[in-house]
């Protein structure tokens, strides 16, 4: 994927499908510098009873262009996981401008 593409290519879409039936509950992935959609996958064959949880992107926490709106969110997840369940608490913040 590329910087700020907001479409996955073949290769991640790949990824994310050989994750999934691998048995992945959670995915996050990274690097566009911008936030993209998140979603819920499954079930599958080999797991019938889980699903994946997807992060595509979660865009900056800490980025250097504050004159530039489009990168200058992200969203930061606390994950806690206990008895094969995952909680996520999503929190979004918006960089500040050093002026």
């Amino acid at each position: 994927m590329q910087q700020r593409e907001q479409q996955l290519g073949i290769e991640q879409n790949a990824l994310i499908q050989q994750l999934q039936q691998e048995g992945a509950s959670l995915v996050v992935g990274s690097h566009p510098h911008i936030i993209l959609s998140s979603e819920r996958l499954g079930p599958f064959d080999k797991f019938p009873e889980q699903k994946t949880i997807v992060y595509y992107s979660l865009g900056n926490f800490i980025f250097d262009q504050y004159w530039n709106k489009e990168v200058s969110t992200g969203l930061a997840l606390e994950t806690r996981i206990k008895n094969g369940k995952i909680d996520i608490v999503i929190g979004t913040h918006q960089l500040v401008s050093k002026d």
